[in-house]
């Protein structure tokens, strides 16, 4: 497996990028998990313990494609799990 993690450090912007998959026979889905919060300051509490919280997805028909073009969120951090093809 491969993993990539971006951290999007911009307050107020989410930020686009181009992954390469030059080179690789990917799955063709991907997992994602994000760490995300309504702000960049935001805390977890005793009374609001899920304000930071972590956020499962996937990335779809990946076969054959030579890149990813992901959108990463405002102050977030975003992890990727690519796997081999089988």
């Amino acid at each position: 497996n491969m993993y990539v993690m971006i951290a999007n450090t911009d307050r107020l912007d989410d930020v686009t990028a181009d992954i390469s998959l030059e080179g690789m026979t990917v799955a063709n889905t991907a997992q994602v998990v994000t760490l995300e919060s309504p702000a960049f300051n935001s805390q977890n509490t005793p009374q609001s313990p899920h304000t930071v919280k972590l956020v499962e997805s996937s990335i779809g028909g990946l076969e054959g494609k030579s890149e990813i073009i992901y959108t990463f969120p405002k102050h977030s951090v975003v992890v990727i799990k690519l796997s081999p093809k089988a």
